[in-house]
């Protein structure tokens, strides 16, 4: 089996950064959007790399630029309705764990290899997980963290 053929799970810092990314504006959106240079400081990134992390979220339709002087990036839909899956197809083409469990040439062990069918498992526990947590949740969590934060050094 080719293992040039198919993508395997890879959980990189584009993915890491685009999820920050999509909090902070779900976290700090006014109304007029985020620029993406207040990201950057946030985050303490640099604004070349932070382009490289925009252009795929714009690609994917998760963020659009507001028109406009001094309007920044907004989310295109509402952040419960963006899963860490979303996200992670921004930079990725798929989610596979294994060449086995995603191959487009059939694995030839399929019904005889008991750790195909756990990679196989796991990989539809890893996507589900995925799925089922949104950036509305880490929105959420966020402004839990800095409020219980502020409240600390009171």
């Amino acid at each position: 089996m080719s293992t040039n053929l198919v993508q395997l799970m890879n959980f990189n810092s584009k993915i890491h950064c685009g999820i920050k990314v999509l909090v902070d504006i779900a976290v700090y959106d006014n109304g007029s959007g985020v620029f993406q240079k207040d990201i950057a400081e946030r985050y303490e990134m640099s604004v070349k790399f932070l382009d490289h992390i925009i252009a795929a979220l714009k690609t994917a339709g998760l963020i659009q630029k507001q028109r406009g002087y001094k309007y920044g990036y907004k989310l295109t839909i509402e952040p419960s309705s963006i899963t860490m899956y979303d996200v992670y197809r921004a930079f990725e083409p798929e989610l596979g764990i294994y060449p086995c469990v995603v191959s487009t040439t059939p694995c030839p062990r399929i019904g005889i290899c008991a750790t195909h069918c756990f990679l196989e498992e796991f990989n539809h526990d890893v996507r589900n997980l995925l799925e089922a947590k949104t950036i509305g949740d880490l929105k959420n969590l966020q402004i839990d963290l800095k409020t219980k934060a502020s409240l600390g050094k009171n």
